[in-house]
């Protein structure tokens, strides 16, 4: 599977800014049902939180090990943790995001993508 649409794809997600690139996981993690790896802004935390008792947030955010509230971003990690990072998160995995892409023919709101998956079925129609 992996080839030159792949990379293709791959590169056109490794190009975008970080808010992008975040706004295109968020969409994978949707339409996959996968939102266990969302990724928040971190304006959104209190939104995110409401309903946990301040008990919960100070142990989410101590066990977490790697969440600093003046960062940019936040996520739960696969112990319900916090973590965050001031910069595109390392948790997001381009490559995953472009297979599903070209398995269920889904460009996640990227019209360069749509180009690269239109070419790839019209090579394959000939």
């Amino acid at each position: 599977m992996k080839g030159y649409y792949y990379e293709e794809i791959v590169s056109i997600i490794d190009d975008l800014v970080d808010w992008k690139k975040i706004e295109v996981h968020n969409n994978y993690c949707s339409e996959s049902d996968n939102m266990e790896d969302y990724v928040y802004h971190m304006s959104e935390f209190d939104d995110v939180m409401e309903g946990m008792t301040p008990w919960q947030v100070a142990r989410a955010a101590f066990y977490g090990h790697r969440f600093c509230p003046v960062d940019d971003y936040f996520w739960f990690n696969s112990y319900g943790n916090l973590e965050s990072e001031d910069f595109c998160p390392s948790v997001i995995c381009v490559g995953d995001i472009a297979e599903y892409m070209i398995q269920k023919n889904d460009d996640l709101g990227l019209e360069e993508v749509r180009v690269v998956l239109d070419e790839m079925i019209e090579a394959k129609v000939k």
